[in-house]
């Protein structure tokens, strides 16, 4: 068994970093990616991702998935082979609409 350790040869539990986009519209996929930094190595594969209104989202080290309407905390989360949990957390907001602006050229003629 290997675990990350300090200085002190105490067992650290595992960090967790997301990535991916911060906004979405109702309806689109979204891609979360999450890396570990551990001892153990293969950890990015047992993530478990959950959202604090759509609850399981599923494992392993990205996932895609269709959220509901809101503002979303989302957790993945890890333990290494010392027992320890490691999390990370992130927000995306889902909007019923698409509010971006797009802007084109008129050409006016008199």
């Amino acid at each position: 068994m290997t675990v990350q350790e300090d200085s002190t040869g105490i067992n650290l539990p595992p960090t967790v970093q997301i990535s991916g986009s911060s906004t979405a519209i109702v309806g689109q996929s979204i891609t979360l990616t999450g890396t570990v930094t551990d001892e153990d190595s293969g950890l990015e594969n047992q993530l478990s991702w959950h959202s604090d209104i759509d609850q399981a989202l599923g494992t392993g080290n990205s996932i895609t998935a269709v959220l509901s309407e809101g503002s979303h905390t989302i957790t993945a989360s890890v333990t290494d082979s010392g027992g320890l949990q490691g999390n990370g957390n992130y927000t995306i907001v889902v909007d019923a609409v698409d509010n971006s602006i797009e802007c084109s050229t008129l050409d006016f003629v008199r």
